[in-house]
C-alpha cells in the first residue's frame, strides 16, 4: 500500500504511526543528511529534528499534494534549515538587527516572526518546484513561456480557467501530464498553437490555482489582470 493511502489510518492509530515511522528511519536519515549537507546518524540533533518533521508531515499531508514522501522531504529540509538558521541567529546580538520606524522609534527585531514567514514561503516554493518537476517543468524557465501581449494573456487565461474549473480536465492533466487539447478546444475554442507555445505556463498555472499554493496563486491572479 502506498504511503498516501495509509495517512488517515496512521493519524488515528498511534501504534501504526510509530511502526510507519520505524519503517522509514532510513529515509528520514537520508533526507536529514541531504538537508544538512553531511552524514547524519541517530546520535545527531538533526536526526531528532527530522523525526519530528516526518511526524509533522503525517499530520499536515493533504491528498492532492502529490507524493507523501516528496512532501516529507520538503518538511524535513525546511525544519533542519530553520534549526540551522536559529543556531546562527543565536550568535548575532538581536539588538544589531533593530530598526527605526518613520517616527524614529526603535522597532525590536522579532526572529520568531521572521522565521515563521520564511519557512512557510520556503515550504510552498519547494513543494511547487517538486510538483512542477513531475511534469518536467523547471520553476525558473517559466518566464520564457509566459504570454506577453494582453490578447495572448486573455486567451491563455481562458484555457487556464477552463482546466482549473473542471475536475474532469484537471484529472486528465494529472494522469497524462498533458493539456487535454481536444476538450479545451471544444469548450473555449482555443487555438492549438497557443496551447503548444505556452504549454508549460498553462500547466504550471493550473497546478498553482488548483493546489495549496496561495502565494504563487496571488501572482498568477495578478498577472491575469495585467
Amino acid at each position: 500500500m502506498r504511503p498516501e493511502e495509509r495517512i488517515v489510518e496512521l493519524r488515528e492509530n498511534k501504534a501504526l504511526r510509530n511502526e510507519f515511522i520505524k519503517e522509514y528511519i532510513g529515509f528520514i536519515l537520508s533526507s536529514a543528511s541531504k538537508a544538512a549537507g553531511r552524514y547524519i546518524s541517530c546520535e545527531d540533533d538533526e536526526y531528532s529534528t527530522a523525526l519530528i518533521a516526518f511526524n509533522e508531515a503525517i499530520d499536515r499531508y493533504e491528498k492532492g499534494r502529490g507524493s507523501f514522501l516528496s512532501f516529507a522531504v520538503v518538511v524535513i529540509r525546511s525544519r533542519i534549515i530553520d534549526e540551522a538558521r536559529k543556531r546562527h541567529m543565536e550568535t548575532v546580538p538581536f539588538s544589531e538587527l533593530d530598526s527605526e520606524d518613520e517616527d524614529g522609534q526603535v522597532q525590536s527585531f522579532d526572529p520568531v516572526g521572521v522565521s515563521d514567514v520564511i519557512s512557510e514561503a520556503q515550504l510552498e516554493l519547494a513543494l511547487l518546484k517538486e510538483e512542477l518537476l513531475s511534469y518536467d517543468i523547471s520553476f525558473f524557465e517559466l518566464p520564457k513561456f509566459t504570454p506577453k501581449s494582453r490578447k495572448t494573456k486573455r486567451e491563455t487565461f481562458k484555457i487556464i480557467e477552463c482546466i482549473s474549473e473542471s475536475e474532469e480536465l484537471r484529472n486528465s492533466l494529472a494522469e497524462t501530464g498533458k493539456i487535454p487539447v481536444g476538450a479545451v478546444i471544444e469548450r473555449v475554442g482555443a487555438a492549438r498553437k497557443l496551447m503548444e507555445r505556452h504549454r508549460k505556463y498553462i500547466i504550471a498555472a493550473v497546478i498553482i490555482l488548483s493546489g495549496d499554493y496561495p502565494t504563487a496563486a496571488g501572482y498568477i491572479k495578478n498577472a491575469k489582470g495585467v
